[in-house]
């Protein structure tokens, strides 16, 4: 139908009813009536009209006027309230977003205070530009964050305190399409693929010293079972996010965060639920905290209450420090392994190439026979 034939992030609408609304002071809008909306299946029962904050990149408000169906395009009472809100000014505009029972609260400033627009809006520069600007402000950090910014054993540290601040970290991390959507989309991840050199020796990674007399016994049983260990490392490494059991500092959270991975060889790790708040849309089918875009995810992120925007802090910063080497965790793997068939073969089990292991430097590393 000719009123699915157009699309702003999720939202799909008729020819002829997007426009921009602009004000002097270079503030910017987007109006639309909305058909229906793209969660992974097209919805048009989810109509009505829409705002959204082209400064802010955020969804100021959506179903305005919904009706039953959008499929057949907007109604004549929704075309009228759409000319009606393009005509208003700003003292108008700020009144009709805040007292719309679907207005995002959060998403912008100037909106939510009825004041005139902040024509530096700064938290957007700072969103593009990529770099928290480090302004004075309330500190939201969760009392744990706090002991662990204060305690140099902990290797966790959340130099980022306020609102403004952690917002602009959020916004800017790292991103990955939801699992199997060839539609787009965003969910918060994290870049894991194995760039640094692998230690496939097995000597200097593990939690027990590798015996020289079997060098030659490990490399050949390395030849023949690479990809297998490659395989065992990655899914072992991976395993405390993708079976639920990851937690954050201090570790008393366990079973409230939900990952998978995603990509065509599996190299990014996705965040697909968590006890906080979800986005409006309800993510995808397989992925609870999948967004339409980038812009849909700042703007939920704006919309955040200060505790649960902390969380989310301590949540990236966590995983951010946690798969920060994967080839050390390879490496790590590698190593395991190696101690592992070492105690077969010193237990009778045959060495690969039919060899006996070969003499140690000293009588401490010679295997016990």
């Amino acid at each position: 139908m000719s009123a699915l034939k157009n699309r702003i992030g999720p939202y799909l609408y008729a020819d002829g009813w997007k426009a921009g609304k602009k004000f002097d002071f270079d503030r910017t809008f987007t109006v639309l009536i909305a058909a229906a909306y793209d969660a992974g299946v097209i919805g048009p029962e989810s109509n009505g009209i829409v705002v959204l904050d082209d400064d802010n990149r955020a969804v100021i408000l959506d179903e305005h006027m919904r009706e039953p169906t959008g499929y057949y395009g907007p109604s004549a009472a929704q075309k009228a309230e759409f000319q009606r809100v393009m005509a208003m000014d700003w003292a108008e505009f700020s009144r009709f977003c805040n007292g719309n029972p679907r207005y995002r609260r959060g998403c912008a400033e100037d909106l939510d205070t009825l004041s005139g627009p902040d024509q530096g809006d700064s938290l957007n520069r700072a969103i593009v530009a990529g770099k928290p600007e480090g302004k004075p402000g309330k500190n939201i950090l969760l009392p744990e964050m706090l002991e662990a910014n204060a305690d140099d054993t902990v290797p966790y540290k959340f130099p980022h305190t306020t609102r403004e601040d952690i917002i602009v970290v959020l916004a800017c991390h790292h991103g990955h399409v939801p699992m199997n959507q060839n539609n787009g989309g965003f969910c918060i991840a994290w870049n894991v693929k194995v760039n640094g050199a692998v230690d496939e020796t097995g000597r200097n990674n593990g939690a027990e010293k590798a015996d020289p007399a079997y060098d030659k016994a490990w490399e050949a049983y390395v030849e023949e079972n690479r990809d297998e260990i490659w395989s065992d490392a990655c899914s072992d490494g991976l395993s405390r996010y993708t079976d639920g059991s990851y937690s954050t500092y201090p570790g008393d959270d366990d079973g409230s965060f939900e990952f998978a991975t995603a990509g065509r060889s599996g190299g990014h790790l996705i965040l697909t639920a968590w006890d906080g708040p979800k986005p409006p849309s309800g993510g995808w089918r397989s992925c609870q905290m999948a967004f339409g875009d980038r812009e849909d995810y700042i703007g939920w992120l704006k919309a955040l209450d200060e505790p649960d925007l902390a969380r989310l802090y301590k949540l990236v910063v966590c995983v951010d420090n946690d798969t920060r080497n994967p080839h050390e965790e390879v490496s790590y793997h590698f190593a395991f392994r190696r101690q592992e068939m070492e105690d077969r073969w010193r237990s009778g089990e045959p060495l690969p190439d039919g060899a006996v292991p070969e003499d140690a430097e000293d009588d401490e590393s010679q295997p016990g026979l």
